[in-house]
């Protein structure tokens, strides 16, 4: 392990053979720390983790200096989508961040049909960890940031819609900061899809106003689903569903959230909602708080 977190703080340059080597020694170290069979207790658990969010580090550190040509990356890709599925959230996190640079971010000359069907594993992917697991823990940050740039660079409206009510569902059962932190996503996702705005602003008609998410469905562009008609989406339909879920936030018991669910504060608000709506951060400002004065009293 700390021979990992040494290699990740070497100066990497463009056009040498150091990052693919680099590449190459943590992918090997992964698939060993995989395959390892440890025993079932917390510490081991605790080192296992640890290794594998270094190694992703260090992966997601080298990629960006491998040249155009390298294809050295595929034949580890398998790897990659196992640690999503088995791991811990933080690893599983720094997995799906490399996996959207490989895949989202891809500027090889691969066939079209390959490049899609990478696309779609990796939300297909993405959307099956989503849980109340991944909801809670460090990498909140690191994780809402993935959201946001895979759902940002998505194409496909029936999928940025089951991604946002499923992110919308989840939260509810969250902590308050998690919860304002969701609305701020969305907020900032209908921004760059407009369409996704008409599912909270709008008064949906037809089979698009009754559908909802199907929880046992695990491929988002077919999640959303109308108990009215079965019937696959046809031409020219957006496949949209009403942001219902917009509206329990309201009365959500932590004020700055239903502010967040009216949009009456998120509009001109600059901040973090994961660290200033936090239970710490609020316990800061209880403490550390001047008290009143009597004559304003």
């Amino acid at each position: 392990y700390n021979c990992i977190v040494f290699l990740n703080q070497l100066q990497l340059v463009k056009g040498t053979s150091l990052p693919s080597s680099l590449i190459q020694t943590y992918f090997r170290l992964f698939e060993l720390a995989i395959s390892k069979k440890q025993k079932d207790n917390d510490e081991e658990e605790g080192v296992k983790s640890r290794l594998l969010s270094a190694l992703l580090a260090g992966v997601n550190r080298a990629h960006p200096y491998l040249p155009a040509s390298d294809r050295s990356l595929d034949q580890h890709v398998d790897a990659l989508y196992k640690i999503c599925h088995t791991a811990a959230s933080s690893a599983r996190t720094q997995a799906l961040s490399l996996l959207f640079h490989v895949t989202i971010g891809e500027t090889s000359s691969t066939s079209r049909e390959t490049t899609t069907t990478s696309k779609e594993r990796f939300y297909r992917a993405l959307y099956s960890i989503l849980s109340n697991e991944m909801m809670t823990g460090k990498h909140l940050t690191m994780f809402f940031n993935l959201l946001y740039k895979s759902i940002k660079y998505d194409t496909e409206t029936a999928r940025m819609a089951a991604f946002c009510k499923k992110i919308l569902s989840l939260s509810l059962h969250a902590s308050s900061s998690v919860a304002a932190a969701s609305l701020f996503l969305v907020h900032e996702l209908g921004k760059e899809h407009s369409v996704l705005m008409t599912m909270y602003h709008d008064v949906l008609t037809g089979p698009n106003a009754f559908r909802i998410v199907d929880p046992t469905k695990r491929e988002p562009r077919g999640a959303l689903v109308s108990p009215l008609d079965n019937a696959p989406a046809k031409a020219g339909d957006e496949r949209l569903a009403p942001g219902w879920e917009v509206t329990l936030y309201t009365h959500h018991f932590h004020p700055s959230v239903q502010k967040f669910a009216t949009l009456e504060m998120i509009d001109n608000y600059t901040g973090d909602p994961l660290k200033d709506f936090s239970l710490n951060s609020f316990l800061d400002k209880f403490s550390y708080r001047n008290p009143k004065s009597a004559e304003r009293v």
